[in-house]
């Protein structure tokens, strides 16, 4: 299943839904990177076996358990 892309908006709406940060555009615009990459690596832990790799960050880095 593909995650729609991410944007500014939908950012202020679920932090506005969930969050309630209410941070200024150029904050949510500094987050939008990392959390697009956060998004796209779940998706691709989440099809790995279990214990397959140890934890998000070594899988970003490509590397091996």
């Amino acid at each position: 299943m593909s995650m729609p892309e991410l944007d500014l908006e939908t950012l202020k709406r679920v932090d506005a839904t969930f969050v309630g940060q209410g941070y200024d555009d150029e904050t949510f615009r500094r987050m939008l990177p990392t959390l697009r990459a956060y998004l796209e690596a779940v998706q691709l832990l989440r099809q790995q076996e279990l214990g397959e790799v140890r934890n998000f960050w070594t899988m970003l880095a490509g590397g091996n358990r």
